[in-house]
């Protein structure tokens, strides 16, 4: 596992898992990011749950060694899934993907929100796999950290948004 991910949020899980849902957030969390080209292609409630959808072009760090591979800037498509799990303690689990389009990555695993101390723990794991010959083990460093700067930048947009609304 290459990402194992604590986040807290300073609201109750209900007021984060309709943040994380709200496409307005995810608009303006792109543009803080520096995320462009955003095109949400679901984003809300689905059947008992909720899900995330949309793709946009990112930032990429990107070595001297993989210039012919990667561009600084690289569209990606995310899919995040939630189902309430656990309704009675307010608990939500689900799964998250990151494809990049025309690169041979996979990003993803699984999502947890649940009641924490002091509101609401955001816990994500996963993997990354890089399939390009030759380089795929020398890049897979390179990218995990984006991925995980990202992260940590999309946790830290959450919990100013968060902070403001209340």
């Amino acid at each position: 596992m290459d990402i194992d991910v604590r986040n807290e949020y300073p609201a109750p899980v209900d007021a984060v898992i309709t943040l994380f849902a709200d496409p307005e957030f995810v608009a303006a969390r792109a543009a803080a990011l520096d995320h462009t080209h955003l095109e949400i292609l679901e984003c809300g409630r689905s059947g008992a749950g909720y899900r995330i959808h949309y793709r946009r072009e990112v930032p990429v760090t990107v070595p001297a060694f993989a210039a012919k591979v990667l561009t600084p800037r690289t569209t990606v498509e995310q899919d995040d899934t939630w189902t309430e799990h656990d309704a009675e303690r307010g608990t939500w689990s689900g799964t998250w993907r990151v494809t990049a389009r025309g690169l041979p990555i996979d990003l993803g695993g699984a999502i947890t929100l649940a009641p924490g101390d002091p509101a609401a723990v955001h816990h994500i794991t996963g993997s990354l796999d890089v399939r390009i010959p030759l380089i795929g083990k020398r890049l897979h460093g390179f990218l995990l950290a984006d991925a995980l700067r990202t992260i940590a930048a999309e946790h830290e947009y959450g919990v100013a948004t968060l902070e403001r609304r209340s």
